[in-house]
């Protein structure tokens, strides 16, 4: 396989492995892939594995796709916010974070205010699962608005404009 070809399936695992640990069904161990994508079994051996010809390389999520997983763990922190359920709100909060570092590289729009409002984002969550390890509620709270804002303001900026 040429070295594209390597780097393609290569990220397109990391990716798919990132996502389908925080993606799996709340409250459940196992794993939900996207539609096209499927776990790769460990081979024992160092490095890549050679993936069939005949196979095409595992497909990378779509936009909407993480999206959706985005808003359903941010629906699932409100109710464990209300509940004051600081295990899920740490599961959550960690999850966004995962998603967000393993899509780092797929940024939609390569602009400052993108990678601006990703930033803060990311920042948003890793401060609300810090404040649900610390088991304050007020923190959390604050932090999951911080986090809902930058969503807000993310799709607001971008909203109706179109990939380059």
């Amino acid at each position: 396989m040429r070295r594209a070809g390597w780097m393609a399936a290569g990220a397109a695992t990391v990716v798919g492995v990132l996502l389908l640990g925080a993606l799996s069904p709340l409250g459940s161990q196992s794993p939900a892939p996207f539609p096209g994508t499927a776990p790769t079994a460990p081979t024992g051996q160092a490095g890549p594995t050679e993936v069939p010809s005949s196979q095409p390389p595992p497909q990378l999520p779509n936009e909407a796709q993480v999206m959706q997983v985005k808003l359903k763990r941010a629906q699932a922190l409100l109710q464990a916010l209300a509940m004051e359920d600081f295990k899920t709100i740490q599961d959550n909060a960690e999850s966004l974070v995962r998603i967000s570092r393993a899509t780092e590289f797929l940024r939609a729009y390569k602009t400052e205010e993108y990678e601006f409002q990703a930033r803060v984002f990311q920042k948003a969550a890793e401060t609300l699962a810090a404040k649900a390890r610390e088991k304050n509620i007020d923190g959390a709270t604050l932090a999951y608005l911080d986090m809902t804002v930058s969503c807000v303001a993310c799709h607001n900026h971008f909203r109706g404009r179109k990939r380059d």
